[in-house]
C-alpha cells in the first residue's frame, strides 16, 4: 500500500512538473510572439511615420545669382552657370571647379559623369567629378547632349537641311568621334528626343516628320557593338503614327522607356529590341518619373485638379495607384519615394502609398535633392543651400 501511494505521489509530481514546463514554454512563446509583433508594428509605424516640419542641420550662404542652376550629381550637387560648373558636397563645400563661357548651358548627368553643353553653340565639357573637365568642340551648333556612365557623349547637332547625332569619346585623342548618325529632315524628320545607354553601346531616337500636313512619329534603335555594325548601326524601328513620342530615357541596363502622348512602353534587349510591356491612357500625361527599378506617370483627370499616379516595376507590374490632390512644379523618384515640390510646399510620398511628409518650407524653394540619408534632404532657395532633416512626425 505504501509503495502504491509513493508511486502515485511521484507520478503527480512528474505531471505537475510537466504542466509547469508547458505553461512556462507557452508563456515564453507568447512573450516572444508579442515582442515580435510589437517590434513589427513599431518598425512599420517608424518607417511610415508622417513628418510636418524640418530642422536645418547645415546652411551655406549663396553668393551666386539666380541665373545659376543646380542638379543632382550622385550624392552631391552639380552647380552650373554661363561661366562655369562646380561640384558641391553635402555641406555646400566645393569639391571641384571647371570654367567655361556659354550662352545657354544645359546639363545631363549619368552616375559619376556630367556633361555641360552650350545650346546653340559648339562647345561642351565633360566632368568626372574629380577634375576641371574635358572640352569638346563640335562642328555644328548643339541642340542637346546626353552622357553615358563612362563619359561617352551623344550630341545632337543642327545643320540647315539635316541633323547629325555624333558619339564622342572625350578621353581619346586618337578617335574622339566614335560614330556619326546623319538625319535628313525631309526623309527622316526632326529628332525630338534621344538618350544613350549607360554603357554607351545603344542609342534610341524619336523622330517627328511632317509630309503634306500629315504628321508621323518613329523611334529608331541604334547599337554600336558588332551587332550594330552588321546593320549600319540601325537594329530596330517602331512607328507610332500621329502619336508624338516626347521623351526617351534609359531606365536600367538595356531597358529604355518610350514615353508618348497617350502612354509609354519599355523595351529591352536592344541588340534586337523587344517591347516588354506597354501602357495606354485616356488621360493626358502631366509628368514622368523614373528610377533604376521603376517607372511612373502622373495623369491629369480632365479639367479637375485631381491627378492620378501610377507606378510600375520594370517588368510591367503595377505597384501603386494613388490619387494626388496637391499641385507641384517639380517631381522626382529616388530611394523608393517621390518628392514633389513647389516654391511654398513639399510633399514626399513613399512608393508603398504612405505619405512621408507634408511641409511648408520657411523660404521659397528653388531646388530640392535627396541625400544618401532617408531623413535628410538639400533645399536651395534664393540665398542659401541648406541640409535639412525631417521632423515633427
Amino acid at each position: 500500500m505504501i509503495s502504491y501511494l509513493k508511486k502515485s505521489i511521484e507520478e503527480d509530481v512528474r505531471l505537475q512538473k510537466k504542466r509547469r514546463k508547458k505553461i512556462f514554454l507557452l508563456i515564453v512563446f507568447a512573450s516572444v510572439l508579442i515582442a515580435v509583433v510589437a517590434s513589427v508594428v513599431i518598425i512599420y509605424l517608424y518607417n511610415n511615420r508622417r513628418f510636418t516640419n524640418y530642422e536645418v542641420r547645415n546652411e551655406v550662404k549663396r553668393s551666386d545669382s539666380n541665373t545659376v542652376k543646380y542638379a543632382a550629381f550622385g550624392d552631391n550637387i552639380l552647380k552650373y552657370s554661363r561661366d562655369g560648373a562646380s561640384g558641391l558636397n553635402l555641406k555646400g563645400q566645393q569639391l571641384w571647379n571647371g570654367g567655361y563661357e556659354m550662352e545657354q548651358p544645359q546639363a545631363d548627368v549619368c552616375e559619376d559623369f556630367a556633361v555641360i553643353s552650350d545650346m546653340g553653340g559648339k562647345e561642351l565639357y565633360v566632368y568626372n567629378g574629380s577634375d576641371s573637365g574635358t572640352r569638346i568642340e563640335t562642328a555644328l551648333p548643339i541642340v542637346k547632349a546626353r552622357v553615358a556612365a563612362q563619359g561617352v557623349v551623344a550630341v545632337l547637332e543642327r545643320d540647315k537641311t539635316s541633323n547629325i547625332i555624333t558619339i564622342y569619346n572625350p578621353y581619346s585623342n586618337a578617335t574622339p568621334v566614335l560614330v556619326e548618325i546623319p538625319t535628313n529632315v525631309d526623309s527622316d524628320g526632326y529628332p525630338v528626343d534621344f538618350d544613350i545607354s549607360s554603357d554607351g553601346n545603344s542609342l534610341v531616337v524619336s523622330y517627328l516628320k511632317v509630309n503634306k500636313s500629315v504628321v508621323s512619329n518613329r523611334v529608331n534603335f541604334y547599337n554600336f557593338t558588332e551587332v550594330g555594325q552588321d546593320k549600319n548601326r540601325l537594329v530596330g524601328t517602331k512607328d507610332y503614327g500621329k502619336e508624338t513620342v516626347f521623351h526617351i530615357e534609359f531606365l536600367d541596363g538595356d531597358k529604355v522607356g518610350i514615353f508618348r502622348e497617350e502612354g509609354f512602353s519599355v523595351y529591352s534587349n536592344l541588340k534586337e529590341p523587344q517591347e516588354d510591356f506597354t501602357e495606354k491612357y485616356k488621360q493626358k500625361i502631366k509628368s514622368v518619373v523614373t528610377s533604376e527599378d521603376g517607372v511612373g506617370v502622373i495623369l491629369m483627370d480632365g479639367g479637375n485638379a485631381k491627378k492620378h499616379l501610377k507606378l510600375y516595376t520594370l517588368s510591367g507590374k503595377e505597384k501603386l495607384f494613388y490619387d494626388l490632390s496637391y499641385d507641384y512644379d517639380q517631381v522626382y523618384l529616388k530611394n523608393d519615394e517621390l518628392v514633389f515640390y513647389s516654391g511654398k510646399k513639399i510633399h514626399i510620398l513613399r512608393c508603398n502609398g504612405k505619405e512621408k511628409a507634408d511641409i511648408t518650407p520657411q523660404k521659397t524653394v528653388q531646388w530640392m535633392f535627396s541625400s544618401g540619408n532617408s531623413q535628410r534632404y538639400y533645399l536651395i532657395d534664393e540665398g542659401t543651400i541648406q541640409e535639412i532633416s525631417l521632423s515633427g512626425g
